[in-house]
């Protein structure tokens, strides 16, 4: 992305500069993406505990509780890794 200078023509148009993202994908999201497959998932606890999922692929939809503000995810994968 480049940034494009505009030529005062208003004196509110003095030192306009706005960013170009004229570059930019204009078609919907790219579903490799939205389907998740072959992630790796890090997870790190309270306790400084690590674990890393290779492989991972989202089993459910997400689903949310307003009511305390989480939202659960379920993954499942290749290999798991656990590292203190």
């Amino acid at each position: 992305m480049a940034l494009k200078h505009y030529n005062p023509t208003s004196p509110a148009r003095r030192g306009l500069i706005l960013v170009d993202r004229s570059g930019l994908h204009k078609g919907g999201p790219v579903k490799a993406l939205t389907e998740g497959k072959d992630m790796t998932i890090t997870c790190e606890f309270n306790n400084g505990t690590v674990y890393v999922l290779s492989g991972a692929y989202m089993v459910d939809e997400p689903s949310s509780k307003g009511d305390d503000g989480t939202l659960e995810l379920q993954f499942d994968g290749a290999k798991g890794v656990w590292n203190e």
